[in-house]
């Protein structure tokens, strides 16, 4: 994936996580589209925690300063870290949402999208019970959504 792939896939399911629907109604809808089921499934869960560690950071909590990773599992059910900026789709929605935050909204990025988007977010959930300082908090795992850091990894290398 490049950097344009990524930039109209992320524009492209963010009308489909504003919607009120589920999860797995948003990967259906992804994969309808044409869209791998690994694909459609990264694009679900990780724009909402790109976007929510962006409003996390405009609101003022303090992030932790070493690279964010995803705890996921391999196929020998082993819990490995994958690296969040390394993956196009996160570290794509991250920049637009920083974008959108300093400088304005555009479609599909309206305000109101923005909030159902970064209020599927787990970083969201966790700022709210921990009161602003996301230092030692965990990020989510993939692995609910039926992805393998395998899989994730080897979806970088596909257009």
């Amino acid at each position: 994936m490049n950097h344009e792939q990524a930039e109209k896939q992320v524009l492209q399911a963010i009308p489909v996580l504003a919607a009120k629907q589920s999860i797995d109604e948003c990967i259906t809808q992804l994969q309808a589209s044409g869209l791998s089921e690994v694909r459609a499934t990264k694009l679900c869960v990780m724009i909402p925690e790109a976007f929510g560690l962006a409003l996390a950071w405009r609101l003022g909590a303090k992030l932790p300063d070493e690279e964010q990773m995803f705890d996921v599992r391999n196929r020998a059910g082993e819990t490995v870290q994958v690296s969040m900026l390394g993956q196009h789709v996160f570290s794509m929605a991250l920049a637009m949402a920083v974008a959108v935050l300093k400088q304005g909204w555009y479609p599909p990025i309206t305000r109101e999208a923005f909030e159902a988007v970064s209020n599927r977010s787990a970083i969201m959930s966790v700022l709210q019970q921990i009161e602003g300082n996301l230092e030692g908090a965990g990020t989510p795992d993939l692995f609910l959504w039926g992805l393998v850091a395998e899989d994730i990894i080897a979806d970088e290398s596909l257009p």
